[in-house]
């Protein structure tokens, strides 16, 4: 293996003692009579150069620089070396032949040849290769750095949020808009009840209607009539709306709800009168939304870290929380039970004593510190994989528990929703159920098949179709039915006839033929006409799914690489710059003789980081943090972008080898394009490009023992290759 190396300037060089004598001249000639000596040797060098120097003895003054760390520099004869990606797993020798051991191992094993495979013979193409060079204003470079750290501290003022800096400002907010009345929320819900739109059809079915319903009459029971007067509460709702994939509850909670109902009737805004919030950042974005933890201050706490990461702290969720009168929560069945109740007992604790809606007549805090809740999401789907499923039933009710101060338990979590109508004080009042899907409406087969996987019971036919197999209904069965219309068709589907049969009586049924093609979705090798076909362009870009973190890890790259053969554009890398902490080196001082290898780790791995990171102009990234919460901008995890360009650092000395540049430091800026934005940084060309620079993340190589030990300080870009 070949690299280049420099090492650090401060202290003794590598190998030497402090007065300049190698001191591998004092222990070159020693007799190693046996294979331990070498190693105590290694490990005597490796110590020496740990240890301070005299001008500083205790090593406390800059623990950094108390050792000498090597830097290492990737060369094109390394990079499909660099780029092969480290499986999970663990496989095993039996009888001197290497076998696929675990299924980890396994899986992704066979799964990433299976993905290089396939996207190797995507579209592409030889010929030369464009090798992108940038020009930069250094002021404007420097200017959108500004702006973009400008914006992002914007996140931490809640003024930025809802346009007034102080409480005082935000209630005059409050008082100047308009005031809406019940007769304007029962004017706008009639109206809904029959509207159309697209095809004729109805904006809201008989359920969607339902829901938006109980949400409105809420809503009213807390407003004014037009003479000022208000209605008898009846204390807060809280209330579930459940469907399957495609009933359209994305389209009542965003569209109807929050959009239509709050801002446009009500003038509210989110922020200030209420808020969207979900487990994870991309579907807190679909939503512009906020996540769970950031919005209600939740500490985050991952394997591996340093203690909890405090999102938001107790004054600044209190004083965000001040006029709330509404959470949603969408996709909840993802929500832990424990993290569902922790969300109680924040609200619980943050909304203010004097909030007329916090407690009942009694005295009791109601549930979520008084807010109206609205969850809506699938518990028919995969369960949380911690903090207890809110979908299953509680072993126990603590229904007494609820007049005090309960413990944020999973049990807490789970009768929150199962206490039913008869616990209306503490639990949730109902739940609307969407039935009607309204996704694939023209593709009634893809609708049952949908079902099928959702409820557990695959049908025999419906996984042959899939696969492509031989299959005891025709072609186009579809709800108990030969869709095409041919008798003979629908009397051979009902007695099972034969499979030769049935494929004689498709050779003369066109619809029925198609439709078994059409079926076939599932690609069983590398060798399927629809990877190979030129014309056909739909797997290029399109988003894939993985079980492991390394099958993504791997494919990614692998299609970072054929898009840009596609595009004919030469590969930028920039390597990531990983340095083992001392006490790191400390238990293990030749860990750095292995850093080339920690580049093949995938990023879940590594702090979210990317060993090599590709750089293609117009690739698709994701950010792997939480870049920039402001208001306008939410560049959240998981936002997905293109490449506009990137400055190299001013003393980047790499050059291009043929397709190929290995930057030897990070760059100094990568510009991300981001699509449908109508904010605009200065210092950029045209809106929505954001300037991304490097960060730090600590990781650990013993990410698996109980407290690890091994720490490892990773820079480099936070983005991931897109393609998901």
């Amino acid at each position: 293996m070949e690299f280049v190396s420099v090492s650090a300037t401060s202290g003794a060089p590598p190998g030497g003692t402090s007065d300049g004598a190698p001191l591998q001249d004092h222990v070159i000639n020693l007799p190693f009579s046996n294979g331990e000596t070498p190693r105590y040797v290694s490990n005597f060098i490796s110590i020496h150069r740990l240890r301070p120097g005299n001008a500083d003895e205790d090593g406390t003054g800059n623990p950094d620089d108390i050792f000498d760390d090597e830097e290492v520099y990737v060369t094109k004869d390394m990079l499909e070396e660099v780029l092969e990606t480290r499986v999970g797993g663990k496989s095993k020798q039996v009888e001197e032949l290497e076998l696929l051991g675990d299924g980890h191992h396994q899986n992704s094993t066979e799964a990433i040849g299976l993905g290089r495979d396939i996207w190797s013979q995507l579209n592409s193409t030889g010929g030369p290769t464009t090798q992108p060079l940038y020009t930069f204003d250094e002021q404007k470079v420097q200017q959108s750095v500004a702006s973009a750290r400008s914006s992002r501290a914007k996140e931490t003022k809640f003024g930025a949020r809802t346009g007034a800096q102080t409480r005082a400002e935000r209630e005059a907010a409050l008082q100047h808009r308009p005031q809406a009345t019940q007769e304007d929320v029962k004017e706008w819900l009639q109206a809904l009840k029959t509207r159309r739109g697209a095809e004729n059809r109805l904006c809201v079915n008989a359920e969607q209607f339902h829901a938006v319903a109980k949400v409105a009459a809420q809503v009213i029971e807390e407003l004014p009539n037009r003479a000022g007067a208000y209605s008898a509460p009846s204390g807060p709702l809280r209330w579930v709306v459940h469907g399957g994939p495609g009933t359209g509850k994305s389209h009542v909670v965003k569209d109807i709800v929050k959009e239509e109902l709050f801002e446009q009737i009500l003038y509210w805004q989110q922020g200030l009168d209420f808020q969207v919030i979900a487990l994870q950042a991309v579907m807190a974005d679909l939503l512009q939304g906020d996540t769970i933890h950031h919005a209600c201050g939740i500490p985050v706490r991952k394997k591996g870290a340093d203690g909890e990461v405090v999102i938001q702290t107790q004054k600044a969720v209190a004083e965000q929380t001040l006029y709330w009168r509404w959470l949603l929560i969408d996709e909840f069945g993802m929500v832990g039970s424990s993290l569902l109740a922790e969300v109680d007992m924040k609200l619980r604790d943050v909304v203010v004593d004097v909030n007329p809606y916090k407690r009942s007549g009694s005295g009791h805090a109601h549930p979520f510190g008084g807010l109206n809740v609205l969850l809506s999401g699938d518990l028919w789907q995969l369960a949380p994989p911690s903090g207890g499923f809110v979908g299953n039933i509680p072993a126990e009710y603590i229904a007494n528990a609820r007049k005090y101060t309960p413990a944020a338990t999973i049990s807490h979590g789970q009768s929150l929703l199962w206490g039913g109508p008869e616990n209306k004080d503490w639990a949730f009042h109902g739940v609307t159920e969407l039935v009607e899907s309204e996704r694939c409406r023209k593709d009634q087969w893809l609708q049952e098949v949908q079902l099928e996987f959702r409820e557990g019971k695959l049908s025999r036919d419906s996984h042959a179709f899939l696969h492509g197999y031989v299959t005891e209904v025709c072609g186009s069965w579809t709800n108990g039915r030969a869709a095409c219309g041919n008798s003979l068709c629908q009397k051979l589907s009902e007695i099972k006839a034969p499979w030769k049969d049935m494929l004689t009586a498709e050779r003369g049924c066109h619809i029925c033929s198609q439709s078994r093609q059409d079926r076939k979705r599932v690609a069983m090798d590398a060798s399927d006409k629809r990877f190979a076909d030129p014309h056909d362009t739909r797997f290029v870009d399109a988003p894939a799914i993985f079980p492991n973190n390394d099958i993504k890890y791997d494919v990614n790259k692998q299609r970072a690489r054929q898009y840009a053969a596609t595009h004919k554009l030469g590969i930028t890398w920039a390597q990531a710059k990983d340095q083992p902490l001392p006490q790191t080196l400390q238990e293990k001082p030749d860990l750095i003789l292995h850093k080339v290898s920690w580049l093949s780790r995938h990023d879940r791995e590594c702090g979210d980081l990317y060993g090599m990171v590709p750089l293609i102009e117009g690739l698709p990234v994701a950010l792997t943090d939480h870049l920039d919460r402001s208001p306008d901008k939410q560049l959240l995890r998981g936002k997905i972008g293109r490449i506009h360009s990137w400055k190299v650092a001013n003393t980047e000395d790499s050059v291009w080898e043929e397709d190929v540049r290995i930057l030897h430091e990070l760059p100094a800026v990568v510009y991300v394009k981001f699509e449908n934005c109508k904010w605009h940084l200065e210092g950029t060309p045209e809106p929505g490009i954001y300037p991304i620079e490097c960060v730090s993340r600590t990781w650990y190589l013993d990410k698996g023992r109980k407290y690890p030990q091994l720490a490892i300080k990773r820079r480099q870009m936070p983005l991931a290759v897109g393609f998901f």
